[in-house]
């Protein structure tokens, strides 16, 4: 028996838990006073109810069979299963129907993320009414419900069409000045739903690396469920709000009530891609100082910059997480990482090449092996960019997942080929190994958390300067 919590899922003691159910208790106050009535609905939905809607949501699902047959899921999300009700139950009621839920989600996760597969949420939904008026009063509400929490220093970034938009940010400001006061249009938001069909918006915190959560227009979703009415609203993470006043604690003087300047957070990576990195950078500007003697310490700052030495595979989490701000990584890593970043520029270094190579003594071609074979046996250190390059290939392969000495697995029978980084094609010649196939080049780039580059413009600003020091030295 294994007595543990599931891989992302935990238990709340009592101090966190009393603390999560004031700060719920608060905004669904707020909530509550606007006009918005309590609303729960079961924790699974389904699977046809989720995918009526969204089939990209439904991939995210927890989904199995229930006693009686019927495939089910556990709730992704409460707008579909609020949309299900108003559809179906509120038949006899007319609208508008404003509603407020605080209830938990599940999306699966990959393994070795580190990410939570359960989130408190609580949002409202504001059903039956369309135009800039509804929309400014959920944004209206979401500042509020922050406000509430004396969560400060947040930002509402909204996207919309310019003239739609206009309208809206009007009526806010009839409505509400001190929400108006942390809107920010970002014409770069977009969510992830598909059922989107207006407005839409994020909020951001600095210091948090993900968006606290967000919302917009959703006119069709109860048409999905035979009743065709326009909606907005928004859910936030209880969990990230607890984050997010956690930082903005930590970064206010206690004696004088003000908030410190935020130091900006940059991943740099060890190892061969180091001397250039530090190189552009103290080209962009920044006082690499501490960096040209590092030796075995990793964390350094100066007067505006907080310097984390990285792993070159790290670099990716780092940035991901919201750990650091921005940071340069191999392409190379980026990629098999497939963490959620903002690719900014191409710095132009550390060039390599993903090669297919094999033992000289056997040259055919990758479709003769497959032909020949069925199966290709492949090692490598990148199994995401291995698995991609050969399904877009259409070869089928049995991939063997190693983490150095590539090269051996031919000569000891446990790979036909391999997949791995060449720079020179020194090592491979030397291990009397031939390239098959170019899989994809690889150079260092300039990274950012889309989180943090939305909400510090120090972060554009430096990926302008080192694109235009590239540009020039390239010229």
């Amino acid at each position: 028996m294994e007595v543990r919590a599931p891989r992302g899922f935990r238990d709340y003691l009592p101090g966190e838990a009393s603390r999560r159910e004031k700060l719920a208790y608060r905004m669904g106050q707020c909530f509550d006073k606007a006009g918005y009535g309590l609303i729960e609905t079961p924790v699974l939905e389904g699977l046809d109810v989720v995918k009526a809607v969204s089939h990209a949501s439904a991939n995210e699902t927890f989904r199995f069979c229930d006693i009686d047959g019927r495939l089910v899921a556990l709730r992704n999300d409460v707008t579909v299963p609020v949309a299900r009700i108003v559809a179906t139950r509120f038949t006899q009621m007319e609208p508008p129907y404003r509603l407020r839920y605080c209830a938990d989600i599940f999306t699966e996760q990959e393994q070795l993320r580190g990410q939570s597969r359960q989130q408190m949420q609580l949002g409202i939904e504001l059903i039956g009414e369309s135009g800039p008026e509804a929309d400014a009063e959920v944004l209206a509400l979401a500042a509020k419900a922050l406000h509430a929490i004396e969560l400060t220093g947040f930002q509402i970034h909204v996207n919309d069409e310019p003239s739609r938009l206009k309208a809206t940010l009007a009526a806010l400001a009839e409505r509400d000045d001190t929400a108006q006061q942390v809107i920010v249009a970002d014409d770069t938001i977009s969510r992830t739903p598909a059922y989107y069909t207006g407005m839409v918006f994020d909020v951001y915190v600095p210091g948090v690396g993900a968006a606290l959560g967000g919302g917009g227009r959703y006119d069709c979703v109860l048409a999905g469920f035979g009743r065709d009415m326009p909606a907005a609203g928004f859910a936030l993470e209880l969990g990230r709000i607890i984050e997010a006043l956690d930082v903005t604690s930590d970064a206010t003087d206690p004696a004088t009530d003000v908030r410190a300047p935020r130091k900006l957070r940059v991943a740099v990576p060890k190892g061969a891609l180091f001397a250039d990195s530090v190189r552009v950078l103290a080209e962009a500007g920044l006082d690499t100082t501490p960096l040209i003697d590092a030796g075995r310490q990793l964390y350094f700052e100066t007067d505006d910059t907080i310097y984390v030495i990285a792993k070159p595979t790290d670099v990716a989490i780092y940035v991901a997480t919201g750990a650091v701000d921005c940071g340069i990584g191999g392409h190379d890593v980026l990629v098999e990482a497939d963490f959620p970043l903002l690719k900014l520029v191409d710095l132009a270094f550390g060039a390599c090449q993903f090669v297919v190579a094999s033992p000289a003594a056997d040259t055919r071609s990758l479709d003769e092996r497959a032909l020949a074979q069925g199966v290709v046996r492949v090692a490598t250190k990148y199994p995401r960019i291995t698995q991609r390059f050969f399904d877009e290939r259409g070869i089928q392969i049995e991939l063997v997942k190693l983490n150095g000495n590539i090269e051996i697995a031919p000569l000891i029978d446990i790979a036909d080929v391999i997949v791995d980084l060449t720079a020179t094609g020194t090592t491979l010649r030397e291990n009397n190994m031939v390239v098959l196939d170019e899989v994809m080049p690889t150079t260092a780039w300039f990274v950012a958390n889309p989180a943090s580059a939305r909400i510090d413009e120090r972060i554009f600003a430096l990926a302008d300067t080192l694109r235009t020091n590239v540009d020039g030295s390239i010229s």
